[in-house]
């Protein structure tokens, strides 16, 4: 709704901005005679009007993006898997399962792609729904379109947050930010899992535009929309922010 409001904004200035300039001159600078400028100032009073209301119009064209977000919520079996990375039961998982390589199945190997259009060039934040039950079993890397997941200790590593049930977890990068940015342009691009540690697990994945957008698993329509690769949908980013990230971080 707060969309289609600024677009009425933005269609009246355009509106008003755009009169015949006699007829707008008319009604505002030569109502009364005897108190008005000149005809030839109110001419040049209504261009610069218009032109003030023309930027205005503009600037409210451009608001009307940041007014939209994108979501994206996956669920993370439904990538394309390479072992060792196999697809495992949990009945207390986003429909009964889950990403990871079991206890001793090695690690540093096997990844997960999730390729799919992204609707517009934005900055991203990406949040994963996780188990990672101690120290030797609490990180991926994370990377996009072919990039190698690089060092071992590398900028692409994604330390979880630990914790023996299901959380939501935001992706960073060692000694980058917390939460990492990723920025993308409009287009087709594959986001990678790469398993770093067995015994790491990954139920969920949730990218959006919106830094401060609540974590949420996928429901039926996004499922569709994943198989469909279209996983993206529209929202309107929350103004009061009831749940951010960063709370999100220490509550875990």
């Amino acid at each position: 709704m707060r969309k289609i409001f600024f677009i009425l904004i933005a269609l009246c200035l355009w509106g008003i901005a755009h009169q015949n300039p006699k007829r707008l001159r008319n009604r505002v600078f030569l109502q009364n005679s005897a108190s008005m400028c000149s005809e030839s100032e109110g001419i040049l009073m209504t261009k610069f009007v218009s032109f003030i209301l023309t930027v205005f119009f503009m600037l409210t064209l451009f608001s009307i993006q940041s007014l939209t977000a994108i979501e994206i919520a996956l669920e993370a079996e439904l990538g394309e898997i390479q072992a060792p990375a196999q697809v495992l039961k949990d009945k207390d998982a986003s429909r009964g399962e889950y990403i990871g390589v079991p206890e001793g199945g090695g690690s540093h190997n096997g990844w997960v792609d999730y390729e799919f259009e992204y609707p517009m060039n934005s900055t991203y934040w990406i949040a994963g729904k996780v188990i990672a039950a101690d120290g030797g079993s609490d990180s991926f890397y994370v990377t996009f379109d072919g990039e190698d997941k690089g060092d071992v200790n590398g900028t692409n590593v994604w330390d979880t947050q630990q914790g023996p049930t299901w959380h939501w977890d935001m992706v960073m990068g060692r000694n980058l930010a917390d939460p990492r940015p990723f920025e993308l342009k409009k287009g087709k691009h594959i986001l990678r899992i790469w398993m770093r540690e067995d015994g790491t697990k990954l139920d969920c994945l949730f990218i959006s535009t919106d830094r401060n957008a609540a974590p949420r698993e996928p429901t039926d329509k996004d499922v569709k929309l994943q198989k469909a690769g279209k996983g993206a949908r529209y929202v309107e980013p929350k103004l009061k922010l009831t749940s951010t990230w960063g709370a999100i971080k220490n509550t875990y």
